[in-house]
């Protein structure tokens, strides 16, 4: 992606650790976001765009713009079967309010901040930075403020500058693969590591460059769970091994990244029901089995 001149605004006071800041996919799209904001026309336009090309940042929670009876609220909920972190949603609404206040002079007259957690040991400082009161124990995560404010205008937008900007937005959009994409990427990188014994989730999330908690977020909203991936891998590749090879039954353990046969017996019973010596003697007697590449050498040795 093309490099954009650095934004000259602080960035806002971590009430949280950077953790929380885990919805962010990559800060390059943070920041095509807050650059295409910057060049619109005026406060909803920005706020609007921002949302609209939101899925770039795979974040935790859903932004959604509502207006009625004059006054506009901004409300972070959760994505369906997802969790959200308080902190997220804190650091959401400051990072909004200091993008504003950038973008058009905010804050605008009679905001109000609602929290949907409990009121927290820092939320002095959580007003400070959001310049009002806020109030805990709410039903939705809102910023409220006067509906006409969406109106403001930004100072020296640049349309044409925007609509290269969107064009590019567009295409890392169409570049998200479909759900499904995420599982199998983890499944081949699990199946590349358990060879090496290290196929743990931190590992994994760190050759993708996420963050454990990211990568736990985009298979949840697959349907499934970092645990399922790696039993599933374990479970095509002990039938590989098992009714393929003449591999031990230690071996295969050793191989799939369990400590020891003993647990790999527990597992695969779990998985199937049966022992991987009952099952191998099953796919015996339905094929023979592949000698191992070893074998194979020995074998052309000798001719």
């Amino acid at each position: 992606m093309r490099t954009h001149p650095t934004s000259t605004n602080a960035e806002p006071e971590r009430l949280a650790s950077d953790d929380a800041r885990g919805g962010v996919a990559a800060p390059e799209a943070l920041e095509l976001l807050g650059y295409i904001a910057r060049h619109s026309a005026n406060l909803g336009d920005a706020i609007r765009r921002f949302i609209h090309y939101s899925a770039l940042l795979d974040a935790a929670g859903e932004l959604s713009l509502h207006c009625e009876g004059g006054e506009a609220a901004l409300v972070v909920r959760a994505h369906p079967d997802d969790e959200l972190d308080p902190r997220d949603v804190e650091f959401a609404f400051i990072a909004l309010r200091r993008t504003a206040e950038e973008l058009c002079s905010w804050p605008p007259p009679s905001l109000e901040v609602e929290l949907a957690a409990g009121r927290t040991p820092h939320h002095g400082a959580l007003e400070a930075s959001l310049g009002c009161e806020v109030r805990f124990g709410c039903r939705d995560n809102r910023m409220v403020f006067a509906e006409d404010y969406l109106a403001r205008p930004i100072p020296g937008h640049d349309r044409r500058l925007r609509e290269i900007l969107e064009r590019e937005a567009r295409e890392l959009l169409g570049r998200q693969g479909p759900a499904d994409g995420i599982i199998r990427e983890i499944s081949h990188l699990v199946a590349r590591e358990l060879d090496g014994g290290n196929s743990n989730s931190d590992h994994v999330a760190e050759i993708l460059g996420i963050s454990v908690r990211t990568m736990n977020r985009r298979l949840r909203r697959a349907g499934t769970t970092y645990k399922a991936v790696v039993d599933g891998v374990r479970m095509d590749l002990t039938s590989r091994y098992l009714g393929q090879t003449e591999m031990g039954i230690g071996e295969v353990a050793f191989a799939l990244g369990f400590a020891d046969a003993s647990s790999f017996n527990r597992a695969f019973r779990r998985w199937t029901g049966t022992t991987p010596g009952a099952y191998r003697s099953t796919m015996r007697r339905q094929q023979p089995p592949v000698r191992t590449a070893a074998v194979m050498d020995v074998l052309e040795v000798g001719r």
